[in-house]
């Protein structure tokens, strides 16, 4: 692997662009004076493959390790703080663990990514929502059980994680954002009891899916939310959402909910395929 360069601080405890600059090795070991890692302190570096962060490291900056198109290994477990862009386009990393401490993961932190197959979180930490494309195009991940405490993930948060086949969505998710799991190879997706809201092509082209449970307490489904699933069977409403976007699904897909609802009217408007709930126990 080669020698391992230890990093001193100098007047600062943040790691800053001008030491990355300076930095031409490929193992670095931030000794313990250091809190952080500054914006864009080694963006663009091609030949660092390995960073040992103090304990005493919470914070990792925007762009920090950009396109470190070499970065195959990194402790984060101490790190509560990963702002936007820090890991992107860094192909080589394969893992990742991130801790109970864990509070923010800015948008597209983690993008392109493409070798990244395992993404380990506590089951419960202080992270409130899946920003903004964080997982956006991590084409290797197969499955990733979310932490309990989110409320909300974000617009293409797992946008074409084409090999993402399970995933497992905590109770007190209120909001799946635009493409949120456009185009991954989810096969089937328990939606939690807290969801609110589904956006725009949320699940868009999930060629595996083949049954979805709508909760009661959803109030607005967006537009293509559900369409170019192929293999998508029915759709099940067990509420009666106040706003439905246009073609949520394919004309093969069948829709069941009760008799006389919202839900009904939509489907009859559409010439979608109707069975009732009801019917089943009369």
């Amino acid at each position: 692997m080669g020698q391992v360069r230890t990093w001193h601080a100098e007047a600062k405890d943040i790691f800053n662009c001008e030491q990355g600059k300076k930095f031409k090795g490929r193992l670095l070991a931030l000794e313990d004076v250091y809190h952080s890692i500054d914006n864009q302190a080694l963006k663009n570096n091609v030949k660092i493959k390995s960073v040992k962060l103090a304990d005493s490291v919470k914070e990792i900056g925007n762009q920090s390790f950009y396109n470190c198109t070499a970065l195959r290994d990194i402790n984060l477990e101490n790190v509560s703080q990963i702002r936007w862009e820090s890991f992107l386009g860094c192909v080589h990393l394969k893992e990742i663990t991130l801790s109970s401490g864990i509070r923010y993961l800015g948008r597209r932190s983690f993008s392109g990514c493409k070798r990244l197959n395992c993404v380990k979180f506590e089951k419960s930490t202080m992270l409130k929502g899946i920003e903004a494309g964080v997982f956006q195009n991590c084409e290797s991940i197969e499955k990733i059980s979310l932490p309990k405490g989110l409320t909300e993930i974000g617009n293409k948060a797992f946008y074409k994680c084409t090999s993402l086949k399970d995933i497992e969505l905590p109770e007190g998710i209120q909001v799946i954002g635009n493409e949120a799991f456009y185009q991954t190879a989810i096969q089937g997706i328990k939606l939690p009891s807290t969801l609110v809201e589904i956006g725009n092509s949320a699940f868009l082209k999930c060629r595996s899916l083949e049954f979805v449970q709508i909760p009661a307490s959803v109030k607005k489904i967006g537009r293509w939310s559900f369409h170019g699933c192929g293999q998508l069977k029915k759709v099940e409403f067990l509420g009666e959402p106040e706003e439905i976007g246009e073609w949520i699904i394919n004309k093969s897909t069948v829709i069941r909910c009760k008799k006389g609802s919202g839900i009904d009217a939509y489907c009859k408007e559409k010439e979608f395929q109707i069975e009732y709930i009801d019917e089943e126990y009369t």
